[in-house]
């Protein structure tokens, strides 16, 4: 499920236990790379003192980097959360459309507008492939928190899934 909020941003958001874990992993193998290269240089003989060198630098300048990214799935995992507990599925209306990179293809902008839950009509920005092939007044089927602005596009199957339990 691509997961977005007002703000336009779209992110992918780590899947099930296995993709928590490799994303955690990730980060702590960032971490993980400074200190190695010292403990190979404690065993490397007479010219220690590179590598410690080496992997102390390393470790400062990634240690920044890989806190943030530590956080930042932290904070997909607490929206994703909050959207499970208080989202609803809805039907938002494309009424706009314009340029936008995604990735390393050609992407458009979205602009969604909910009008069909029970709070006054709010729109969002979605970010995806121009491969997609959206236009305007075209209906996207959304998972949506009204209050947040937080949303997530689903797969086919996420949707099927969802309409069964809220039905």
């Amino acid at each position: 499920m691509e997961m977005g909020d007002a703000s336009g941003a779209t992110r992918p958001r780590p899947r099930g236990a296995l993709g928590l874990f490799l994303a955690y992993g990730g980060v702590v193998a960032t971490l993980a790379v400074g200190p190695a290269i010292m403990c190979v240089g404690l065993v490397a003989g007479a010219d220690w003192w590179i590598p410690m060198l080496v992997g102390a630098a390393l470790s400062v300048f990634v240690i920044p980097f890989a806190l943030a990214k530590w956080r930042m799935i932290g904070r997909q995992q607490r929206e994703a959360a909050l959207l499970g507990e208080r989202g609803r599925l809805a039907r938002g209306e494309v009424v706009a459309i314009g340029p936008a990179m995604f990735a390393d293809e050609d992407g458009v902008t979205l602009t969604l507008r909910f009008a069909d839950l029970d709070v006054p009509a709010f729109q969002v920005e979605y970010v995806c492939a121009a491969a997609r092939g959206y236009e305007v007044g075209d209906r996207i089927e959304a998972l949506v928190d009204p209050e947040t602005g937080l949303f997530a596009i689903p797969s086919e199957r996420q949707r099927r899934a969802l309409r069964g339990t809220l039905s």
